[in-house]
């Protein structure tokens, strides 16, 4: 996940990101997978909610879910990975400039993302578990150590 250019002898260089192009992405990879997670919350309390709705409130959900971009399960699985070794390994990886290096943003940020996971995880398919669980023992170990 961090930039870097493998040199002749074997070794790994860091490269530098002036512009925050790579937080920019993690960002917005993170933003995806909160969208999507909470997408999957409105979806199963819409099942259990009354049918006694009117038309027209359906008819202005369904036009803002089609807006909305959820990812799909792989993409679900994977944007796990990428956002727990974002959040929980080394500073050089970016995610402390997620809000201003602001480590309680951070905070935050893994306790919605766990909050979220928690609640979808009945619903969740076998690798999305997998990576559920993973980004949970990451953020786990990482609040230990």
């Amino acid at each position: 996940l961090g930039s870097s250019n493998i040199v002749s002898d074997g070794t790994a260089v860091v490269v530098d990101d002036p512009n925050q192009v790579q937080t920019f992405a993690m960002r917005r990879i993170l933003i995806l997978l909160a969208n999507t997670l909470s997408s999957r919350l409105v979806t199963e309390s819409e099942d259990v909610a009354d049918e006694d709705d009117n038309d027209d409130n359906e008819k202005e959900e369904s036009e803002l879910a089609m807006l909305a971009v959820n990812l799909p399960p792989e993409a679900l699985s994977s944007a796990l990975w990428i956002v727990g070794e974002w959040m929980t390994n080394s500073p050089s990886l970016g995610a402390s400039n997620l809000v201003q290096n602001s480590q309680d943003t951070l905070s935050k940020a893994r306790c919605e993302l766990l909050r979220l996971i928690g609640r979808c995880f009945p619903g969740l398919g076998v690798d999305e578990k997998h990576q559920a669980i993973h980004f949970a023992s990451k953020v786990w170990i990482a609040n230990v150590v």
